[in-house]
């Protein structure tokens, strides 16, 4: 059986609007968007091939993916291309079992404090695309992001790993600032995964390298769901 097929099965109906509630915000853009719709060519990126081998590990492992019950697709990732630019898996795009390079967008550059964002391709960038060039800004060694979601790792490691406050929403600049935080108090710069509290079962894990970033994602999903 499909895992979106088995959420909410034992859960109260309060329980499960409530989690509606939250959920539906999931794939909203929240800042100001700029896009071209434009195809990209793959020639121009070096590390699609990895990047997108990466994405179908985290679908088949139910890390991105999409809930049938709330109707919202969840989790993304990205690759930094130069200093200010990345590439990221399009909005709306968890339901795709695999996606190619038109679901996916280049980030062409952004501004955190304006809201405002730049982006080209066939898909607009993720909603969370934001918080992404944030956790980019925080060292130039961050070349690969991975945003998931899983409530049993949320609730197993929050608090426990860097842990953001309940109070920032996600895809905003108030979560791009309490990145900041958790990155420059010293948490986050050495334990590359951190819970978002306020996006329910959020998790983001970076790296230098794909593998570095999913190992650690990885790790943690095997030692939860696995024992």
């Amino acid at each position: 059986q499909n895992p979106a097929l088995r959420v909410g099965q034992h859960c109260c109906i309060d329980a499960l609007l409530h989690g509606a509630l939250i959920m539906r915000d999931e794939s909203v853009i929240k800042f100001n968007i700029q896009w071209r719709d434009a195809p990209l060519e793959e020639r121009d990126f070096e590390d699609f091939e990895t990047l997108n081998a990466c994405r179908n590990s985290l679908f088949d492992d139910f890390l991105i993916g999409y809930d049938q019950h709330l109707e919202v697709g969840f989790g993304n990732l990205s690759v930094r291309t130069n200093k200010r630019q990345f590439l990221i898996s399009g909005t709306q795009t968890g339901h795709i079992p695999r996606l190619s390079l038109a679901n996916y967008s280049l980030v062409k550059g952004y501004d955190i404090s304006q809201n405002m964002l730049v982006c080209t391709g066939q898909s607009k960038a993720s909603s969370e695309s934001l918080t992404h060039a944030a956790v980019y800004e925080c060292s130039k060694d961050i070349h690969w992001i991975l945003h998931a979601h899983h409530a049993g790792m949320w609730k197993a490691l929050m608090d426990k790993v860097p842990t953001s406050s309940p109070a920032v929403p996600y895809g905003t600049p108030e979560m791009a600032l309490e990145i900041r935080r958790l990155y420059d108090s010293g948490g986050f710069r050495t334990v590359p995964i951190m819970v978002m509290a306020g996006h329910e079962d959020g998790i983001i894990t970076y790296g230098k390298t794909c593998k570095e970033a999913y190992r650690v994602l990885k790790r943690h999903f095997d030692t939860v769901v696995r024992g």
